[in-house]
């Protein structure tokens, strides 16, 4: 997607559908499956995937509003990472998605809304 104002209308899409409950299921079964993987990690996922899930929210809220420009650097490096890229502590996890459905279409939606976030900020 190319189109400045096409990216735009379809983060409006996204943002309608973002604002639904966390997958806390789906990730409290993982960390039990996966006790052993997660007794050896210093991050906490929940926390870690609100962070991924928040800073893409938060620059569509930005991007929606006209406020651009007030996003902060550190906000606009995290963009071009996954979860699994900026979080490779989990990367076990990502071939086991098809598993955890709540969390695996909230990650699908927050990585259409990733992409299309970086579609758009190549053209500032």
């Amino acid at each position: 997607m190319t189109d400045p104002s096409l990216i735009l209308l379809k983060l409006a899409d996204l943002d309608n559908e973002i604002h639904r409950p966390f997958p806390y299921p789906d990730i409290h079964q993982m960390q039990k499956e996966f006790e052993s993987h997660f007794s050896m990690l210093g991050g906490i996922i929940t926390a870690d995937f609100h962070d991924y899930c928040t800073t893409i929210a938060g620059t569509i809220t930005y991007v929606r509003s006209g406020h651009q420009e007030d996003i902060q650097e550190t906000q606009l490096a995290l963009l071009p990472h996954t979860f699994f890229e900026r979080f490779p502590e989990y990367a076990f996890l990502e071939e086991h998605l098809d598993r955890y459905p709540m969390f695996q279409s909230e990650y699908n939606l927050f990585e259409q809304a990733r992409k299309l976030l970086v579609a758009l900020f190549q053209f500032r």
